[in-house]
C-alpha cells in the first residue's frame, strides 16, 4: 500500500503526496468548478476561483482588512477602514442614506423628495418651504399661501374683520 500519491485525476494536483483541487484555495472541487473554498476565501460567482475574503461591501481586497475597491453604491472610508454607503450615488446632494437607493437627508437648503430618491433644489422664493425645482414652489412657509397658477408663495392676507 502506497502512503503518497504521485498522480491525480484531471481535477486535482499532487501536493505533498496528496491530491488537492487544481483551483487555488479551493477545498472541494469537481468538473472544473469549486464547490467549497478554504477558510478565509470566497467562492466567485463563476465557481471557478476562490478569492480572498474581504471586509463587508468590499469588491476586491489584497488582505482581509485592506480593501482595494468597494461594491457598487459604497465608498472606502479611510478613517474607519470600511466600505460605507456612498449617499452621493443616489443624488449629489444626499448626505445621509439608509441604503444604496434611499436618501435620508440632503445638503443645506435642499429638500428630500417623498420617495427618498432625490434632493430637490433650494427654492428661489424665500417664502417657499418646498419646491420641485428652484422656481416652482410646492408648499409655503407659515403665513404664506401657494398661488397655484404661478407656483409662488404670497402673503396670506386674512379677509376676516379684525384678523391680522
Amino acid at each position: 500500500m502506497q502512503n503518497k500519491c504521485t498522480v491525480c485525476d484531471s481535477e486535482h494536483v499532487v501536493f505533498n503526496g496528496i491530491c488537492v483541487c487544481s483551483i487555488t484555495n479551493c477545498e472541494v472541487c469537481g468538473s472544473s468548478i469549486c464547490f467549497k473554498c478554504q477558510n478565509g476565501f470566497n467562492l466567485d460567482s463563476n465557481r471557478q476561483s476562490c478569492s480572498l475574503k474581504c471586509i463587508d461591501n468590499c469588491r476586491t481586497c489584497n488582505t482581509t482588512s485592506v480593501c482595494i475597491s468597494c461594491s457598487v453604491g459604497y465608498q472606502y472610508d479611510t478613517e474607519s477602514r470600511k466600505c460605507v454607503l456612498n449617499c452621493s450615488s443616489i443624488d449629489t446632494n444626499c448626505i445621509t442614506c439608509s441604503t444604496t437607493t434611499i436618501c435620508q437627508g440632503c445638503s443645506l437648503n435642499y429638500t428630500l423628495s417623498a420617495d427618498g430618491k432625490k434632493c430637490n433644489s433650494p427654492c428661489s422664493d424665500s417664502n417657499c418651504n418646498t419646491c420641485a425645482v428652484s422656481s416652482i414652489c410646492t408648499s409655503c412657509n407659515t403665513g404664506y399661501k401657494l398661488n397655484s397658477s404661478s407656483s409662488t408663495c404670497e402673503k396670506d392676507i386674512c379677509k376676516i374683520i379684525n384678523c391680522i
